[in-house]
């Protein structure tokens, strides 16, 4: 069985989902931010959350935040033009396109318990 990943976008989705799916992912879709805080409350299966905010000019956190304080065990990377070093966001990623494969297997193929240990800066030095 598929893992599944929860991505927000309210833009078109056809390039992060196909590369999302091409990883190996069930990928379900929300629209809007209040689908994606009722889907990741509701569905316990989800294995990460990749927002999809590439639409604006620099990377905004409030969902993010928002939907750490639902799922806090759930890591939650954000897509964006510019990406943003780990100690400046209170994510588990903030990354390009072009990074999110790479980031997907770094973040999701560990365990959550011992994911949860690692320190940011163990993350980074695992780069």
């Amino acid at each position: 069985m598929k893992e599944a990943l929860l991505l927000v976008s309210t833009g078109t989705v056809s390039s992060l989902l196909s590369t999302l799916e091409d990883a190996g992912y069930q990928v379900a879709i929300a629209k809007s931010e209040l689908r994606a805080v009722a889907l990741l409350f509701l569905i316990r299966s989800f294995v990460g959350v990749v927002i999809d905010d590439r639409e604006h000019e620099s990377a905004n956190f409030d969902l993010a935040l928002k939907l750490h304080g639902i799922r806090a065990e759930v890591p939650v990377i954000v897509v964006s033009q510019r990406p943003v070093g780990f100690s400046a966001v209170p994510v588990d990623a903030c990354i390009t396109v072009q990074e999110l494969p790479e980031t997907l297997g770094r973040l999701l193929r560990v365990p959550v318990p011992a994911f949860r240990t690692l320190s940011r800066e163990s993350l980074r030095r695992a780069r």
